[in-house]
């Protein structure tokens, strides 16, 4: 039975992800940066399923190959998923369909063997244009800088260039734990500025400078703004934007202004190669800024490999040819393969805690269950204050976290008190990150925060040490299957319409449960199932009571807040921060 690689796109998802291939080719994006975007965009379709993750590779290589040329990472695992077809099952529905299927694999093997084709002539369609600025603005903005020095005197704006993008890095993750304690005037005016400082350190590279940038069809400066672009037009960034996203997206995980200079200064950041092509660096910045993307990206090569143990990701891209073509936007929770580093107490910009600051922080949460515990007791409410001030744990403590230990218990919210109460779980993982318990408890057993209570004290957790990386990340993971697991009941309740997944074997949530149960337990992220679903209190996750969920619902949230924030994900590991996404 012959087959003929153009049936690959018969299918709806190879479609798609051919079609999004072509048009960030007409973008002028090369070959290594349209890649990783797409693997970005398509994620958590191929990593929910066998099929979409081959299907995924195949239609890469394909379009590239009708394109000209093929990435190597990305025809390497299209023959990885042609060699184990396992898959196909999840593509076909009768025995006659898997055999067709086969013939367009055998076709897909001959043309990826071949020479490509020609390209065909691409008409770039330039999304953006750069003129250069006039003196009117050119006099404005160095006015403008100006006063920004004489605003700011604290700051050396002659050092290194990295020595003031890691003074905006500070100060701009300052600015968004401010949150709404500042007018819309401090705030914008304050964005405005930290953008300025951070853009002159970019204009100090030699490749780039400060122009005014208009969309593809913009007509003169009227209608640009002030952007940083590549001097050869390759690419450009908004200082604005860039910052202007952080503070406000509640959705920005990461501060990536040192990590996207960086990538910038050293050549790292994508660029268009062709005429008119000149890319914004507002996707890769996000990609940047997304910490569960390098496990993520790792998965996925391995998938495709087909390993079906999730690995750890790691500082170091696989060891396969072609790999570094693609624009690196790995990010590791921590370098190294070593435990956390244990050594620094300083507030992070990225990356992980150390142990001196998760010591302060489950410290801190300490108090607050000692306080509603203990203060509901007394007669008095147990006052913690002179003993947390004495000991430098007042400042540790978040701002609304100083209101509850202010409070008498009596006067608290009941609200404050349950969600104080559910810290337990935090706690707990924690302690255990900490070598004080010897494993997370199960997701349907709730902590005893008096029982927490005794297992520390500051004398106790003093000399603590973290737990390695590898092992905190898989307590990471398995925190976050079971949130994710409460997501999908809390959508059910919601009456949420599911929206189907192309070439995908669920048509429901529940389907959805029962496709993912087992892979669950494959991979050791929960014990065993039940009715092919997640196992708690002796039954199906679905069989919960509305209350039972609830309570569930809350260890999980509270347990996968403290393991991301453990795992670094926290901007500036601002535990209020923490985002808890599944």
């Amino acid at each position: 039975m012959d087959g003929s690689t153009q049936e690959l796109f018969d299918d709806e998802f190879t479609r798609e992800v051919r079609d999004a291939y072509v048009a960030l080719r007409v973008r002028g994006v090369p070959d290594g940066e349209a890649t990783e975007a797409i693997l970005y965009d398509q994620r958590y379709s191929a990593l929910m399923s066998p099929a979409h993750a081959s299907l995924l590779w195949l239609a890469l290589a394909v379009a590239q190959w009708q394109y000209g040329s093929v990435v190597d990472l990305v025809r390497t695992r299209a023959l990885s998923a042609i060699d184990d077809d396992a898959w196909l099952a999840l593509w076909a529905e009768t025995p006659h369909a898997i055999e067709r299927r086969r013939a367009i694999l055998a076709a897909i093997r001959t043309d990826l063997g071949s020479p490509a084709p020609v390209a065909p002539a691409i008409e770039i369609e330039p999304t953006h244009r750069a003129e250069p600025l006039n003196e009117a603005r050119r006099a404005k903005s160095a006015s403008h800088l100006a006063a920004i020095r004489g605003k700011n005197p604290d700051v050396d704006f002659d050092a290194p260039p990295e020595v003031v993008v890691n003074e905006v890095a500070r100060r701009l993750d300052e600015l968004r734990a401010k949150g709404g304690m500042l007018t819309e005037d401090e705030r914008h005016g304050t964005i405005v500025a930290l953008g300025a400082m951070w853009g002159e350190q970019i204009a100090r590279l030699p490749d780039w400078e400060w122009a005014a940038v208009a969309d593809g069809d913009g007509h003169g400066e009227g209608n640009s703004a002030r952007a940083l672009v590549r001097r050869d037009r390759g690419a450009f960034v908004s200082p604005l934007l860039h910052m202007t996203w952080y503070v406000d997206d509640p959705d920005a995980t990461g501060n990536v202004t040192v990590a996207l200079f960086e990538a910038i200064r050293d050549g790292r950041a994508p660029r268009g190669r062709e005429a008119g092509a000149m890319l914004s660096l507002r996707d890769y910045a996000y990609r940047l800024s997304d910490l569960r993307w390098p496990e993520q990206r790792a998965q996925l090569v391995q998938r495709a490999a087909g390993r079906d143990r999730a690995q750890p990701a790691t500082d170091s891209a696989p060891d396969t040819p072609g790999f570094d073509s693609l624009a690196d936007t790995s990010r590791c929770i921590s370098s190294g393969k070593d435990p956390i580093d244990q050594r620094s107490d300083a507030p992070a910009t990225g990356g992980p805690p150390s142990a001196p600051a998760v010591i302060k922080r489950a410290l801190v949460l300490r108090s607050l269950l000692d306080h509603t515990i203990t203060g509901a007791r007394a007669e008095t409410p147990h006052d913690h204050l002179e003993s947390l001030r004495a000991s430098g744990l007042w400042s540790a403590a978040e701002r609304e976290e100083q209101a509850v230990l202010q409070t008498p218990v009596a006067d608290l919210d009941p609200l404050q008190v349950t969600a104080t109460s559910l810290r337990a779980e935090s706690l707990a993982c924690l302690l255990w990150a900490l070598g004080r318990l010897d494993e997370i408890p199960a997701y349907d057993a709730p902590v005893d925060p008096a029982l927490l209570l005794t297992l520390m004290s500051s004398d106790d957790v003093a000399e603590s040490g973290l737990r390695p990386r590898d092992e905190i990340e898989r307590a990471r993971t398995i925190a976050e299957i079971w949130h994710w697991r409460s997501r999908t009941r809390e959508l059910l309740e919601e009456g949420q319409p599911f929206p189907g997944v192309p070439a995908f074997p669920v048509k429901s949530w529940d389907d959805v449960v029962r496709y993912v149960t087992p892979q669950a337990v494959k991979l050791g992220f929960i014990p065993n199932a039940i009715d092919e679903d997640f196992p708690a209190l002796g039954r199906a996750y679905r069989h919960l009571s509305a209350d039972d969920w609830s309570r569930l619902r809350s260890i999980a949230m509270e347990r996968h807040l403290a393991l991301n924030w453990l795992c670094g994900f926290a901007p500036g590991n601002q535990w209020s921060a923490t985002p808890t996404e599944t």
